[in-house]
């Protein structure tokens, strides 16, 4: 994968100031500009909604993904335990719109 086909949503995770992602990494279609949800992070927000892997994400607080550049879409996701955003997807031309409360992953011992 090229460094711009692949990007995580959750993987800029800063326990000790409290910032975390949304949980999804995201994955470019390629020949076009659409991105798609690869891998759910378990324990994170998306994991926890109902989106699954193979959606294709349009927006992220109403902002097209699709115009954004690599750092955008990780400041869209990024933010403090419990705040949220809004993902707006498609899977089987059904669009869902999901909101993602962002909290610290569960760990596992």
């Amino acid at each position: 994968y090229s460094p711009d086909s692949r990007f995580s949503a959750g993987s800029r995770v800063v326990y000790g100031g409290k910032k975390v992602g949304l949980g999804m990494l995201l994955e470019k279609n390629s020949g076009n500009r659409s991105s798609y949800i690869s891998q759910l992070v378990p324990g994170c927000a998306a994991h926890r909604s109902e989106l699954q892997v193979g959606d294709l994400v349009l927006t992220i607080d109403g902002i097209a993904i699709s115009s954004c550049t690599l750092d955008q879409v990780r400041d869209l996701c990024i933010g403090e335990v419990g705040t949220s955003s809004v993902v707006e997807a498609v899977r089987n031309n059904r669009t869902l719109s999901v909101r993602l409360e962002r909290s610290m992953p569960y760990t596992f011992n």
